[in-house]
C-alpha cells in the first residue's frame, strides 16, 4: 500500500531533493507544498507525478489542509536573507527597536512553530523530519550565541519537544552539513585568493580542531529516506565527508590540479575583507563548527552516516570537486 509524504517547500534547494528521492521510490505519494503552483519550479514538480498544495507557513489554515492524510513530512524553513536589510516587511512588521536579524528570526521561528502545530494534529503521522541545525549558543556556552540562521532551527525542535511531546517521539532530526555549493556564493562563503604564481590560497576563519561536515544538498532527499528506515529519534549529520578547511584545500588542489594553501584568518580579517551582507555571520559558523562541532560536540543524539546502519548514496566531496567549474576562481 502506497504512503504519502508531504514535503514542506517542494521547490527549494532541500525540499526539491526530497521530492525527487521520493517520486523514485516505489509505493511512494510525494505531495508538496508551495506558495505559488504556476511558478515554473512547481509546474516542472507537477509533471513529474508531485501532487501539489498551495500553502503559507504564516497561514495555518493552509497547512491543516495540506497535512490531512500524509504519513510522513519533511519540514525546513529559510532563514529571509533580508537579515542584512532593512526590508520593506520588516519596515512594516518590525517592532519598535527591533534589528532585521531579530525580526526575521522571529518570522522563522513563527513558521517553523506553525508547521509543528499542523503535524501535531494528524492523526496516524507515522514520522516527521525536521531540518534543523546545531544551537550555537547551548554548545559554545554563550560564546556564539547569535548565529541566529542556526538558532532558529533550535528554536522549533525545543518547541516541539516542550508542547507535543508526543510528536517529538515520532521526529527524526536532520542536520545537513555546510553546503559544499556554498562556495558559488563568492568571498563572503569561500574567499580564494589568486596570486601571482598562479596558486590560490582559501583565506577563511575556523582553524579549530573539529572539522566541517560538508553536504552536497542534491543527495538531501537520500538522508530522508534513510531515516525513515530507521526509529525516530536520532539527529543525523547530514555529509559526505568531514575535513578541515586544511585537508579541504588539500584535496580541491589535487582534484583540480592547482596548487592551493589554507590560510586561516579571524572573523574581523574576514569582514574586513569581504564586508558587508552574510560575511560576520559566515566567519563566526565558521569559528564556532571548528571550535564546538557544526553538530554540537557532546549531544548524545547526534549520529553520522556510518552510525546509522542503512545505505545512504552520497556524492563525495572527491566527486563534487571534480565535477564543479571553478573557472572563476583560476582565470
Amino acid at each position: 500500500m502506497s504512503k504519502t509524504i508531504l514535503v514542506v517547500g517542494a521547490t527549494g534547494i532541500q525540499g526539491s531533493s526530497v521530492a525527487s528521492t521520493f517520486l523514485q521510490t516505489p509505493n511512494w505519494i510525494v505531495r508538496g507544498l508551495v506558495r505559488d503552483p504556476t511558478s515554473p519550479n512547481a509546474i516542472e514538480l507537477a509533471t513529474k507525478g508531485v501532487e501539489l498544495v498551495k500553502g503559507d507557513l504564516a497561514d495555518p489554515a493552509s497547512l491543516a489542509a495540506a497535512v490531512k492524510g500524509v504519513n510522513v513530512i519533511f519540514a525546513n524553513t529559510r532563514f529571509n536573507p533580508a537579515q542584512a536589510f532593512e526590508s520593506a516587511e520588516f519596515k512594516a512588521l518590525a517592532k519598535p527597536g527591533q534589528s532585521p536579524l531579530e525580526f526575521h528570526f522571529e518570522e522563522e521561528v513563527a513558521k517553523g512553530r506553525n508547521i509543528a502545530d499542523a503535524a501535531a494534529a494528524v492523526e496516524g503521522l507515522e514520522r516527521f523530519v525536521w531540518s534543523s541545525a546545531s544551537e550555537p549558543g547551548k554548545w559554545s556556552k554563550g560564546k556564539y550565541d547569535d548565529l541566529l540562521s542556526f538558532e532558529t532551527k533550535g528554536a522549533v525542535w525545543k518547541y516541539i519537544q516542550d508542547t507535543y511531546p508526543e510528536l517529538a517521539r515520532k521526529t527524526s532530526v536532520l542536520y545537513l552539513g555546510s553546503y559544499a555549493t556554498n562556495w558559488q556564493w563568492g568571498p563572503a562563503s569561500y574567499n580564494w585568493i589568486k596570486k601571482d604564481d598562479g596558486s590560490v590560497a582559501l583565506r577563511l576563519p575556523g582553524n579549530g580542531p573539529h572539522p566541517i561536515p560538508f553536504v552536497v544538498p542534491s543527495d538531501t532527499g537520500n538522508y530522508v529516506l534513510a531515516l525513515i528506515k530507521v526509529p525516530p529519534g536520532k539527529k543525523l549529520v547530514a555529509c559526505s565527508d568531514s575535513l578541515t578547511w586544511a585537508e579541504y584545500t588539500k584535496l580541491w588542489s589535487r582534484v583540480v590540479g592547482v596548487n592551493a594553501v589554507y590560510e586561516p584568518c579571524s572573523v574581523e580579517e574576514h569582514v574586513g575583507a569581504v564586508p558587508g551582507g552574510y560575511t560576520e555571520m559566515i566567519g563566526k559558523i565558521y569559528e564556532y563548527a571548528t571550535q564546538f562541532g557544526y553538530w554540537g560536540d557532546g549531544d548524545p543524539d547526534v549520529v553520522f552516516p556510518e552510525d546509522l546502519g542503512v545505505e545512504i548514496k552520497r556524492t563525495s566531496m572527491e566527486e563534487f570537486i571534480r565535477n564543479e567549474d571553478w573557472s572563476r576562481i583560476l582565470n
